[in-house]
């Protein structure tokens, strides 16, 4: 079965954003469960660390959840390549990511 993730910002006890992320999950649910009803992350958002920014990572399927919050880390950037595949699409955030893992591999 299909999983896919959302990563929420949270800043100072504050999730950010969760309106637009809710958006996301609800066109996921529409197109791939559309018989269930979307998780609601408002609820699922309740042990938010109160000092600090973190990132929030949800996986979900269609029956259940993992949430983590892992302490934000700036990524170090060394240096940028431009790498074209148009066979992708990103509408939905998938757990797989083994397209966008094989661009990311080809910046050298």
């Amino acid at each position: 079965m299909f999983r896919f993730i959302e990563s929420i910002c949270c800043l100072d006890g504050e999730a950010k954003l969760v309106n637009l992320h809710q958006d996301r999950v609800n066109r996921t649910f529409k197109n791939f469960f559309p018989e269930n009803i979307p998780l609601e992350l408002s609820r699922l958002l309740t042990n938010v660390p109160e000092s600090g920014k973190f990132k929030c990572r949800i996986e979900y399927g269609v029956d259940s959840y993992v949430i983590e919050y892992l302490a934000y880390q700036n990524p170090k950037i060394d240096s940028v390549k431009m790498v074209r595949d148009n066979t992708i699409s990103y509408h939905y955030k998938f757990a797989k990511r083994q397209q966008l893992a094989g661009i990311f591999d080809q910046k050298g």
